[in-house]
């Protein structure tokens, strides 16, 4: 028997998007963010940047909550 498993295009987006959006804000708030510091200014966005470590960690359990649900039916 043949066949392909896969998850839906459109979900496979999503999570493609919020992982390169999440790691992308997060690296370039921390730059910024210690920039600012360390030219004596307030790194306001040094403490925002947690925020989207935040969302990839969430992201990322969601993913493997949908692996874990979509395991039956792959096997």
């Amino acid at each position: 028997m043949r066949g392909i498993v896969r998850p839906k295009s459109t979900l496979w987006t999503t999570f493609i998007f919020l992982y390169t959006f999440g790691i992308e804000d997060l690296i370039i708030l921390a730059v910024i963010g210690n920039g600012m510091v360390s030219l004596g200014k307030t790194g306001i966005m040094l403490y925002i940047s947690p925020l989207f470590l935040i969302l990839l960690i969430v992201t990322y359990i969601a993913d493997q909550i949908g692996k874990n649900k979509a395991a039956n039916q792959t096997q």
